[in-house]
């Protein structure tokens, strides 16, 4: 009776142990993504190989370059180690979004960086013009009620 009391305990035991094992076998997703540090209001980021489960800013793998969006030079502003991105990358570590268009811009002639900034700050100024534009029409219709096909100076 004892031997079989045993038994049973032992058996449950192990299922037990069956239900709550982590599968170790699964290997951990390695992501190569920016890691920000720097002060207040002027950041700077590290890209970085790490485990995808860990915080933004936590233990990381290893450094492979650095992005600062305030610096205006293409060398002060971003650097990154091809030789070892590639590694990773071959290794099986997904890129985000951001590093991958950081990779592209890494790659860029000064010449063609240059225009890639015109180009952006020429959409930015487009963008400024249109929100005020909009909101000089919002003032209008407030004032007015209802915005005027035209304004008449003086007699109709």
């Amino acid at each position: 009776m004892f031997a079989f009391f045993y038994n049973y305990r032992k058996v449950l035991l192990e299922y037990k142990i069956k239900l709550l094992r982590i599968p170790f076998s699964k290997r951990f997703m390695v992501t190569i993504r920016l890691a920000r540090g720097g002060a207040k209001k002027r950041p700077y980021f590290h890209i970085t190989v790490a485990d995808s489960r860990r915080a933004r800013d936590g233990k990381y793998i290893e450094r492979v370059g650095f992005f600062n969006p305030i610096a205006s030079a293409q060398n002060d502003r971003l650097n990154i180690d091809h030789e070892r991105l590639d590694y990773w990358v071959s290794k099986g570590a997904q890129v985000t979004e951001r590093v991958k268009t950081l990779i592209k811009e890494s790659k860029l002639s000064t010449e063609d960086f240059n225009q890639l900034i015109a180009k952006k700050e020429k959409l930015r100024l487009v963008k400024l013009e249109k929100k005020k534009s909009s909101a000089s029409e919002a003032r209008i219709t407030k004032y007015f009620g209802c915005l005027p096909n035209h304004l008449f100076l003086g007699n109709p």
